[in-house]
Formats: C-alpha cells, structure tokens, sequence
C-alpha cells in the first residue's frame, strides 16, 4: 500500500504540475497527487480495515479473515455494503487529509532543512539525518491532521446505523465535545512520525545510493508518458473489454 501511494503519488503531482503549468501553486499539485494516490489505495485496503476493526472488536477466538468477510457481507446486505460501503468514505477523507499533509509537510521541511544546512547536501549521514526529521515532522502532521476523521471511521465501524462521515463526525463532537474528536491522537502522532521518518529516510538513502536524482524521475516520467502515448490501442481496448 505504502510503496503503491508513494509512486502514484509522485507520478500524478509531476503530471498534473506540468500540464496545468502552476508555478507558485505547485503545492496544489501535491494536494491533487495525494488524492488520487489516497483513493487508489484505500479502494486496496478498505476491506481489510474493516475486517481488522470487526476482529478488534468481536469477543472470542479469532476469526478466519474470509469468514469475517462474509459475515460482514452478511450483516450488511451485499459485497459493496459489506466491504466498501460504511468505511470507504471515512477512509479516504482520512488518508486523503493524511497524504496530503505528510507529503507537503516533508517537502517543506526537507527543503528547509537543506536551506539552513547546506551541508548536508554533500554529505550522506546528514542527508539521512535531515530526512530522518522531515519524515518524522510529516508524520505527527498528518496523524494530527487527520485523527479526527480516523476516530470518525473507527465510530462508524463499531456503533450500528449509518449517518455517513460528516453526520458520525458531528455526532460526537455533539455528544462529547471537540477533543473526544482527537481520542488517541498522541499514541497515533508518534507511530506515524516514527514510520514516515522511516519510510522517507528509506527511500531518499536508496535513491541517494543508487545515484537517482529528481531529474532522473523526471525523465522517466517522460519516458513513461511517451511510451504510453505511442502504444497503439489494443482490440480489446478500443472496444472497452480490456482488463
């Protein structure tokens, strides 16, 4: 899930900051591209959060994940009520607001890490370190910026009824007041500031060790979108059968 957001993340904010030629606004690029990477991937994950939450929930022995699949299925009248239906909203207004932060939030940080210690640039442990504390900073960001929304989503997995995002949201800002809104905001601040630390430093080692340069995804990017341009429609394609 994580590497699947990270590139499409990456692929859709350079295409759609080129098309749309947004000088300035480049951060609306970010903000676009994490949308589209944060649908793409919860439509991946949003069973197995609910499948998740159901076995966190649900006294007794664990339960094999298909059978919980099909009681979910069961329970809730049909596949997509049963898997997507009651999570799939919350969880992408979630790791949409989650994206969008940690990404913009560590481009800013990274860059202005980089600014006031030039340094570092040059030198690959304190490369390490600066990406180490922008992916950190971007975590706490996002897991803070979004918490409201995961407490919505944990709210409309566990209490029966349907009142959608807005209306399980405004729920319990009414019925316990705006901090019950940010319940576990902590311990959820510091796993997502240790993982995206991780992550982040990960992938800016690997891409420093293997002399890969933003210009250098940038022209596979390029490479990709020609090639993709060029490719003749398939048969199958042009009459809406691929797949």
């Amino acid at each position: 899930n994580g590497a699947f957001a990270f590139g499409l993340t990456e692929f859709l904010k350079r295409t759609i900051g080129e098309t749309l030629d947004l000088g300035d606004a480049a951060w609306a690029a970010t903000v676009a591209g994490s949308f589209g990477g944060a649908v793409a991937a919860v439509a991946v994950v949003t069973p197995f959060e609910a499948a998740k939450v159901r076995a966190q929930t649900r006294p007794g022995a664990p339960i094999p994940l298909l059978q919980t699949f099909r009681d979910l299925i069961r329970e809730r009248g049909g596949w997509y009520e049963g898997l997507f239906g009651r999570s799939l909203g919350a969880l992408v207004a979630k790791d949409v607001v989650f994206a969008a932060f940690k990404f913009a939030v560590f481009d800013a940080c990274r860059d202005s890490l980089l600014t006031s210690f030039p340094g570092a640039r040059g030198d690959g442990l304190s490369a390490f370190g600066v990406s180490l504390a922008a992916g950190a900073i971007a975590g706490a960001c996002g897991a803070l910026a979004s918490q409201p929304l995961d407490t919505t989503f944990a709210r409309i997995e566990t209490v029966p009824g349907d009142d959608g995002v807005f209306g399980t949201a405004r729920t319990i800002f009414q019925e316990d007041g705006p901090a019950a809104l940010y319940a576990g905001a902590r311990t959820r601040a510091i796993f997502a500031a240790a993982l995206l630390a991780i992550e982040f430093a990960i992938f800016e080692a690997l891409r420093d060790q293997f002399n890969v340069s933003r210009d250098d995804f940038a022209f596979a990017l390029d490479a990709l979108a020609t090639a993709v341009a060029a490719a003749p429609a398939s048969p199958t394609s042009a009459l809406g059968g691929g797949g």
